[in-house]
């Protein structure tokens, strides 16, 4: 399995170090780090030991994904809040939210 520390090589070298310790055979390039055994239970606790409050653990086909929570607004998205789908600009976005409107309220220009 692979984890991703996502372009943070100091953070991969830190669990790499931790899952070492916790006896995992590991290979680290960048800031990817490679095991054939199963990490998952030794990040999270990684994560709590650390202090880690902040990150947060997803998946992606083989690959586990270690990063830090960022807000979508904060990368300049805004999001439907009846879908969830986003948006680069407000205009973009209440041309979508139409969609969830009947057809007889959307005004006709």
């Amino acid at each position: 399995m692979d984890i991703d520390c996502v372009f943070d090589d100091a953070l991969a070298q830190e669990m790499a170090q931790y899952l070492k310790n916790k006896g995992h055979t590991i290979t680290v390039q960048n800031s990817t780090i490679t095991t054939k055994s199963d990490p998952i239970d030794d990040v999270v606790n990684f994560s709590v030991e650390t202090n880690r409050q902040d990150y947060q653990i997803n998946f992606f086909e083989n690959t586990l994904i270690f990063s830090r929570k960022i807000p979508i607004e904060k990368i300049g998205l805004i999001s439907c809040k009846q879908c969830g789908f986003l948006a680069q600009n407000k205009s973009d976005l209440e041309l979508h939210q139409n969609v969830h409107m009947p057809k007889s309220q959307i005004r006709r220009k």
